[in-house]
């Protein structure tokens, strides 16, 4: 597995910017700070569960307090981030900024799983009518230090995703949670993240 984990000193100084208005996503960190990793094609398609079980994605990227991994199989997209959070988790393709990015959010409100799929207008998002036709599994549960975990796990099918990638080979990606039940509510974190294509696996 690929983990790549981002260096404390450059997210706090990203972590000091200036807050938008709620409903509203600030830009993610400066494209100097833009974490990447390679995405090899043909991983074993991940288990539509909520859970994420080791070795079941191929690369992984580590920020505090949330963590997304992803895997790509011969006919999706597999991603998963989990955030502690008892609000709601979010991961977008497509873009490095909210503009332009299909963004899948999920929450569990009152024990109800609430999945969102919108697309990134400018800083703001909103519903779409041309969903990528993403399926989705959502947990909400206690780790072992009894902080509140929320998980979103999506197979979006590589038919959608490949249009989305860029020169054939960089596939942009953006995570965030917030603290509410609400997609509406500002995020309390976000970044965006690269995914590599290898040569041999160019978007078809």
């Amino acid at each position: 597995m690929v983990v790549v984990a981002a260096a404390v000193a450059l997210l706090a100084a990203a972590m000091g910017g200036a807050r938008e208005r709620p409903g509203r996503l600030a830009p993610p960190e400066t494209p100097e700070a833009r974490m990447e990793a390679p995405l090899p094609a043909g991983a074993p398609p991940a288990t539509l569960d909520a859970r994420i079980d080791v070795g079941e994605y191929t690369t992984r990227y580590d920020f505090p307090r949330l963590d997304l991994h992803l895997s790509r199989s011969d006919s999706h997209l597999h991603a998963a981030v989990r955030a502690h959070t008892a609000g709601w988790v979010a991961v977008g393709v497509g873009s490095y900024l909210m503009d332009g990015a299909r963004i899948m959010f999920g929450y569990v409100d009152a024990g109800t799983p609430v999945f969102v799929e919108q697309v990134g207008v400018d800083h703001e998002h909103i519903d779409t009518d041309d969903p990528l036709q993403a399926e989705a599994a959502l947990s909400e549960q206690r780790d072992p230090r009894g902080r509140a975990q929320t998980l979103l796990e999506v197979p979006i099918p590589w038919s959608a995703v490949a249009p989305l990638v860029r020169n054939a080979s960089r596939l942009p990606l953006i995570v965030a949670y917030g603290t509410d039940d609400s997609v509406t509510q500002i995020h309390r974190f976000n970044r965006s993240v690269l995914a590599l294509l290898r040569s041999g696996d160019r978007a078809r």
